[in-house]
């Protein structure tokens, strides 16, 4: 089939439809995405293999939750008899892997034309995070199973309208002493960190490095919280 060709059978298809039809055997599938994406894969390949990169929000990602430089030198010493090619193909293999794993009905969030595209830009920087500590690096450091469902949850939880908070969020609200019925069925440390997150506008990167914690036991902790206040 000639270039033109092919390009125009898959002119019309969306990218979910796409990754879908990769996971149910549809080999040209997966192609026509890692063509669609080779841009994104390559900067990617980039970072890991020389350090650097062009503006982008996937590798800005994936540089943040990476920032331990000497995990990064470990990887780099680790792969430097590689071709840089050898890279770019183990980032399209890892690619490939995350397109098996998406699910769009698990991605609620509202609005999203193109769901595959932001499951990629949200979750495919922790899939690479994970291979590459599992192959690479030495250490005992504890590489999570991320869960789809809860990485894509808001970052922000919209659910939680600022009319359900007091003026004045202090001590006596926190010891629910002040708060309005929404938020008595939460504990002290429940309540503190909403606060924290909501009524201080930390993020949970600033949280989880306060409290010593994973990134993504402060997301499933305030997704906990969330539940329960919507109960």
């Amino acid at each position: 089939m000639q270039g033109s060709d092919k390009q125009n059978k898959y002119i019309d298809i969306s990218d979910d439809k796409l990754a879908i039809n990769y996971s149910n055997g549809n080999i040209e599938a997966g192609g026509e995405l890692i063509s669609r994406y080779s841009g994104s894969l390559k900067s990617l390949a980039t970072f890991i293999y020389h350090g650097t990169y062009k503006s982008s929000s996937i590798v800005f990602t994936l540089e943040s939750i990476m920032n331990d430089k000497t995990v990064l030198n470990v990887i780099r010493q680790k792969i430097k008899h590689l071709e840089f090619e050898d890279v770019l193909q183990e980032i399209k293999v890892i690619f490939l892997e995350l397109v098996k794993e998406f699910k769009p009905e698990k991605i609620k969030k509202e609005g999203i034309d193109n769901k595959f595209a932001y499951y990629y830009s949200s979750m495919f920087p922790f899939f690479i995070q994970s291979r590459y500590f599992s192959n690479y690096v030495n250490a005992p450091i504890s590489v999570q199973h991320y869960d789809v469902e809860e990485i894509l949850d808001e970052e922000k939880t919209q659910e939680l309208e600022e009319e359900y908070f007091n003026n004045d969020i202090d001590t006596n609200w926190i010891k629910g002493k002040t708060c309005s019925e929404k938020f008595l069925n939460l504990n002290n440390k429940e309540r503190k960190m909403l606060k924290k997150y909501y009524y201080s506008s930390r993020s949970v990167k600033e949280i989880a490095k306060k409290e010593n914690k994973h990134l993504y036991s402060i997301y499933r902790n305030l997704r906990k919280i969330r539940n329960k206040i919507q109960k």
